[in-house]
């Protein structure tokens, strides 16, 4: 077959001219049927294309001059027999539809036996047929669905690459006569019958911006109706992906469709369809971005709204809410989860007294923190922390019209988060955040460090910080609200909490139980009351303090020579403070104040690391006759006079009742005597120790 110039006649329309090579090329690709008519130029007779030499390998016609007469030349265009129907192949039985459903059922079984394990251990029917319900058909049958519509793709352009589609299906002709209504925009471009560049440039366009139309309206729709309901939220963001998908297969198909005619027609006339292979390609790219981003957002965001929605959200910790002080004083424990502000506001509504709220928690839903906030805004509530409050907590405590938090209270920052979020959204939510905590007079330099904290980490202001920052209003000392921070516990949790913070309770109750019960009890008793802390205290002190002291005497040497120098400096720490304070502390005459709060913590250390000591040590010891202690009398007695103290100073010390403009000299006399005791070899010192605390009567 020479190189020359060919014409190709499909019913009264001539195409060409077209090359040798094109003439093959199309002989190859199906769209020149053997029958059909082709005219060479230099010869200007219309012939049977299998008559051409070369063009029909096998051909039993395969020359001009074979015995087979080319066809006459005809002067009036003759339409001719239509070629057989091309024959489209069988898209394989639905074969990677199949494939596709079924591996998707597998990897969302999967994927729930690895996230389901070990996060809860609810057995509640209704936790169990949420799961069923909502986890199974939110994700699983999701990637079931995904991964069919993938392989019905895949099974469809299969077959379309099998077809012999080109010249027998005339892109022509069927330009000329568009089927279904010329309005209908979705059918039409979904049968592929507008052009390449309408479809691709425009369609697409319009889908996307169709696409964020519809999302956004989802969204608000959802968010105005609900006002944070995880239901919502996983309804919505079912039926945004839902959207996004049904748009991006019309999409796709119908761009797909165009390019295929658009090659047929290319093609028909020997030339290339590069815009077509363009278009394909960039549309595979397009769904491959849509599927990664899925992976890395909608679906952590669909697992995390079912859970939310259905299984209770199972990773934050139960709340509990509880009156305290008379019904005026209220306390939110626990995660915060949905429906914590609906119970609130019920048991607001109940206890219209209620001014303080209480709050220990490691945070939880923003969504739900915000609904919490505008309560406590609304009632002008006091907010107090005695334990901790962290992450989405400290947006609740900052709507307090007053703030509180105990000395050794922790506040927690970070910028908020959410499994799958996208850039756009964690801004907003920061923005929201950030305007709260401007409201409630957060300085801005402030409020930029803890929303700028990752959320990985936690950033807890020191007390200082806080204060400069107004976001607490005063510091407690535990006297002005009700004893919390504890939790809704029981009695024998409260002693696990309690002896955990305090080793001394533990060591009472490894070797002293009843007297342990009895210290508990009475704690337990102030606490469920909703006394104040330093109520609480005081009533386990009662307790407690005359334990101690029957111990005191029966301790080691060691342990009552450490005692004696423990004394001489609170006395002196207190006294530098207020003489008063000194007197009630060393006289015993006030056993129910806390001075701890008044003493140097490193003071406070030592005194309980020596009260340890009393209670591991204490046992049996034979009394120190009087005779022995004389000596031991008279040595201390010429110390302290070398020091200064007169006589009149030392009998304050056996005053029943001291005034209060002696107060200095008792107090000054108190830190002598047991410095003078603290410096004498130890057994001296032990002997002297036990003779006076046995004869203040173990006080």
């Amino acid at each position: 077959m020479q190189d020359e110039t060919w014409h190709i006649r499909v019913g009264e329309k001539q195409i060409g001219p077209a090359q040798s090579n094109d003439l093959i090329r199309l002989a190859k690709r199906g769209l020149l049927a053997p029958d059909m008519q082709v005219r060479c130029s230099t010869d200007n007779r219309w012939m049977r294309a299998d008559a051409v030499p070369g063009l029909f390998p096998g051909s039993c016609q395969s020359s001009r001059n074979s015995i087979v007469p080319p066809l006459p030349t005809i002067d009036a265009p003759q339409p001719i027999a239509a070629s057989p129907s091309p024959k489209k192949v069988s898209p394989t039985k639905w074969r990677w539809a199949k494939i596709g459903g079924v591996s998707g059922l597998i990897l969302g079984v999967v994927y729930i036996l690895l996230v389901r394990q070990g996060k809860t251990g609810e057995t509640d029917i209704d936790v169990v047929i949420g799961y069923i319900t909502g986890f199974f058909a939110g994700i699983t049958l999701s990637g079931t669905f995904l991964g069919f519509i993938a392989g019905v793709l895949r099974d469809y352009f299969s077959s379309r690459s099998l077809v012999e589609p080109a010249l027998a299906e005339r892109p022509v002709e069927r330009q000329q006569t568009p089927q279904g209504n010329k309005w209908n925009v979705i059918s039409k471009h979904w049968g592929g019958l507008y052009p390449l560049w309408f479809s691709y440039w425009v369609i697409n366009s319009v889908g996307g911006v169709f696409t964020v139309v519809i999302a956004t309206l989802i969204s608000i729709l959802f968010e105005r109706k609900s006002d944070y309901d995880p239901l919502a939220i996983f309804t919505a963001l079912i039926s945004i992906w839902v959207c996004i998908l049904a748009v991006v297969i019309w999409q796709v198909v119908g761009v797909w469709r165009s390019a295929n005619s658009y090659a047929a027609r290319r093609l028909s006339i020997g030339q290339k369809a590069r815009w077509a292979a363009i278009a394909k390609v960039a549309m595979s790219l397009g769904v491959v971005q849509l599927v990664a981003t899925f992976l890395s957002s909608g679906l952590p965001e669909l697992s995390e709204a079912t859970r939310m929605a259905f299984m209770g959200d199972p990773d934050l910790p139960a709340y509990s809410l509880r009156i305290m002080r008379n019904g005026t004083e209220a306390e939110i424990t626990g995660g915060i989860k949905y429906g914590l502000a609906d119970d609130f506001s019920k048991l607001l509504k109940a206890s219209q007294q209620i001014r303080v709220l209480h709050l220990n928690s490691i945070g939880g839903r923003i969504g739900e923190a915000e609904k919490l906030y505008n309560l406590v805004r609304e009632r002008g509530l006091i907010t107090y922390v005695h334990s901790q409050c962290l992450s989405a907590c400290t947006i609740v405590f900052a709507g307090g019209k007053e703030r509180y938090i105990a000395k050794d209270a922790v506040l927690g920052f970070h910028e908020p988060a959410f499994p799958g979020i996208s850039q756009v959204e964690l801004q907003s939510s920061v923005a929201e955040q950030t305007q709260i905590f401007r409201d409630a007079g957060f300085s801005a330099n402030f409020v930029l460090r803890a929303l700028k904290t990752p959320n990985s980490e936690m950033w807890k202001p020191k007390l200082a910080e806080l204060v400069a920052a107004n976001v607490i209003t005063r510091v407690s000392a535990g006297t002005q609200f009700a004893a919390s921070g504890l939790g809704d516990v029981t009695k024998e949790n409260l002693g696990h909490k309690l002896t955990n913070a305090i080793p001394l309770l533990a060591e009472i109750r490894e070797r002293l139980p009843q007297d342990y019960d009895a210290i508990l009890d009475a704690f337990y008793k102030s606490y469920l009351a909703g006394d104040t802390e330093a109520d609480a205290v005081a009533a386990a002190r009662t307790k407690f303090l005359p334990l101690l002291n029957s111990l005191k005497p029966l301790a080691d040497d060691d342990v009552l020579s450490d005692l004696a120098r423990v004394y001489a400096d609170e006395y002196q720490a207190l006294g530098s403070k207020s003489s008063r304070f000194c007197y009630l502390y060393a006289s015993g005459a006030d056993t129910t104040q806390n001075f701890a709060a008044e003493l140097p913590d490193t003071l406070t250390k030592r005194e309980m690391e020596l009260n340890e000591r009393v209670v591991h040590t204490a046992a049996r010891r034979t009394p120190v006759a009087a005779a022995a202690l004389k000596p031991i009398w008279e040595k201390v007695s010429d110390l302290m006079s070398i020091q200064g103290i007169t006589d009149s100073q030392v009998n304050l010390l056996n005053a029943d009742n001291v005034p209060p403009s002696k107060y200095d000299d008792y107090c000054f006399a108190s830190v002598s005597l047991f410095n003078v005791i603290g410096s004498l070899p130890q057994k001296d010192s032990a002997a002297i120790m036990r003779a006076i605390l046995t004869a203040n009567g173990n006080d």
